[in-house]
Parts: structure tokens; C-alpha cells; sequence
């Protein structure tokens, strides 16, 4: 097997071995945890609590294994939608980008725009202690504007910060509903975060 078929997508965690069988279902596993895969286990991954970060990040390069949807493409040459969204994934950064979707503009060459609000995964929001990335609660709040990422929008002045991609580079993503508040997130202002039913930080593409 090849190293990026046992990590995530982005190369900085080593999988579980339940993850590896789930990202590669075609390969049939049966039986224990193999040997080698212990021993890589021990030899390549950072020792620390709930950690499974690897010694030295993978240079991986376009994800393949990933099923996804991405957004219709409308008839209509402006099309503005209420509650869709969606994510992308900047192969140069290595960085991926969530939105929420403002307005699709269509053209007649054949060319779909997307127009989305961006979102930036709220790392400070869920103040647990001892958590690894993949085990905090998924949450997302509107980009201040100060990223450097966002282009000129005049029809909506409200957001902050509008990212454009191509329509067929985008990723849908579900979102839960807006009176949705994880346990242990009531007792602080929650009103401006979002909360995907999951996030696809080494997803996307």
C-alpha cells in the first residue's frame, strides 16, 4: 500500500486502522490490526495523548478517494440560494475554504460562478483541552475580512468576506439546524457559529 492510502487526505495524520479499511474498502481487510501496520504506528507517528500526528507531513497530491456532490448547476443566468453549503480546496495553499452560497452566475459559454460567504473553522470555540483536531466539535464562524482571500461582491454588502469558485470545485456540505447548540458550547455566544454535521478539513479537493 502506498503511504497517502494510510493517512488523511491533507499527509499530517496517520489513520486509524478502522480508517484505513474505510478509505480503502475495495481492499477487503479481514482479520487484526497487521504487524507492519503497528510498527508504523510506533515508527512514524508523534506520541502524545489522542494524537496521531505524523513525524513529517506528507506531500500528497490531488485526493482521489472522496465521493462527493457538488453544487447543481442552475438554468438561470443569477441564481441566489438560501441555505447551501460548500467547501473548496486551494491545491497550491494546501488549504481548503468554506462558504456559504450567495449567488451562482451562469454564462451562456458554459462557465458557473459561485458566489459564498466565507466561513473559517472557529478553533477557539470549543475550549476542551487534550483534543485533537478530528475530535472537537466541527464549528464554523463568518471570515472578519482579514484574510486576503476575498473578492470585490457589490450586490450584498453584508458579508465580510465573499470568496468566487467554480461551481463544479465546490463540495456540498450539511449543516445542522440553527437551534442546534452542542452541550458544551450554551454557556458562550454561540449566535454567530455554525455547526456541520461534519467537517471536512482532509476532504476536500
Amino acid at each position: 500500500m502506498f503511504m497517502d492510502q494510510l493517512s488523511s487526505l491533507d499527509g499530517h495524520y496517520l489513520s486509524t486502522w478502522k480508517e484505513v479499511k474505510q478509505q480503502n474498502p475495495k481492499a477487503n481487510f479481514q482479520g487484526p490490526t497487521p504487524g507492519w501496520f503497528t510498527k508504523l504506528e510506533k515508527d512514524n507517528v508523534i506520541l502524545s495523548e489522542n494524537s496521531r500526528r505524523l513525524i513529517q507531513d506528507l506531500d500528497l497530491s490531488l485526493p482521489a478517494r472522496f465521493i462527493s456532490t457538488s453544487p447543481k448547476i442552475r438554468k438561470e443566468a443569477v441564481s441566489r440560494l438560501t441555505n447551501e453549503w460548500t467547501i473548496s480546496w486551494d491545491l497550491s495553499q494546501q488549504q481548503e475554504f468554506y462558504g456559504k452560497t450567495i449567488e451562482q452566475h451562469n454564462d451562456i459559454y458554459g462557465t458557473s460562478l459561485t458566489y459564498r460567504t466565507h466561513y473559517i473553522p472557529a478553533l477557539d470555540a470549543d475550549t476542551r483541552t487534550n483534543l485533537t483536531p478530528k475530535k472537537l466539535t466541527p464549528s464554523l464562524r463568518p471570515c472578519p475580512g482579514n484574510c486576503g482571500h476575498g473578492v470585490p461582491f457589490h450586490n450584498d454588502l453584508r458579508p465580510k468576506c465573499v470568496l468566487v469558485s467554480l461551481t463544479s470545485h465546490l463540495i456540498i456540505f450539511k449543516t445542522h439546524g440553527k437551534k442546534y447548540i452542542p452541550p458544551y458550547f450554551r454557556d458562550k455566544n454561540h449566535n454567530s457559529l455554525i455547526f456541520p454535521v461534519k467537517l471536512y478539513t482532509h476532504y476536500a479537493y
